[in-house]
This record gives C-alpha cells, structure tokens and sequence, in this order.
C-alpha cells in the first residue's frame, strides 16, 4: 500500500503516468479521499508547520504504517521523524524502470518539468545518476 499527496499524483499525470502507481502497488490511498483517523498526538506536533494535505497524507501513512509518496522536503522530513518510509515522483519512475515498466527515467522528468512541475538540476543529475542515465 501507498499512501499518497497530491503533488506526486500532479507530477504524474503530467507525464500521463499516472497509471504506474496501479502497476506498481496493491491499493492507493488518498486523503482527500479517505477518512482520516484522528491523530496521535505525535503526529500532530511533528506536522503543525505543514499544510493540511501534507498533515492528512502523513497521517495516514503512520496511520496504516505503509510508504508515503510525497515531494515536498518539509513533508518528507516530518516523515523521516516519524519514522515513515517515503519516496516520491523520482523514485516512482526509478522503480517502474527496474520493473521494466519504462525504458527511461529523464525523459519523464523532463517532460513533467516543461509542463510546470518544479525539479531542480541537482534533483535531475541524482535521477540521472540512480537511473544510469546521461543528462
């Protein structure tokens, strides 16, 4: 199971990927979807600074103690603390590739990024270098 934010799921239906998070896992939860169980006191200190869809997500994911995909690094950090497996839009495409699901990583990167996706340079030659792939 995966837990989802928004951001990853914008990411990649930009590449019109979306679909690999149905080839890549069982069951896809998303908060504004779901119920969200109340949260444990923990939970709400650590994610008093993030917004409301980031607070829902990680919830959720402590909740049910599955990945939690999300970009944003205060996000991802809060989860860290918490003890929450992450990966976000780049490691999404590095495991469809190790699944051969995709040929490549960077051309989707890139793609997301002409369409108005955030992704910095040091994020792009990380990818290039996990995946194997030149920039």
């Amino acid at each position: 199971m995966i837990v989802s934010d928004t951001s990853p799921l914008i990411a990649l239906a930009k590449a019109d990927h979306l679909h690999l998070l149905r080839d890549l896992y069982q069951s896809i939860s998303i908060p504004q979807v779901e119920n969200i169980p109340p949260m444990p006191p923990e939970v709400q200190i650590a994610t008093s600074s993030l917004d409301l869809g980031e607070k829902q997500a990680i919830a959720l994911a402590y909740h049910h103690k599955s990945t939690l995909l999300m970009d944003e690094r205060l996000g991802r950090e809060v989860a860290r603390r918490l003890q929450i497996s992450i990966t976000g839009t780049v490691g999404i495409f590095l495991q469809a590739k190790k699944t051969g699901l995709i040929p490549l990583v960077l051309p989707l990167l890139y793609e997301i990024r002409r369409r108005g996706y955030w992704l910095s340079d040091d994020l792009l030659d990380l990818a290039a270098n996990m995946a194997g792939e030149q920039r």
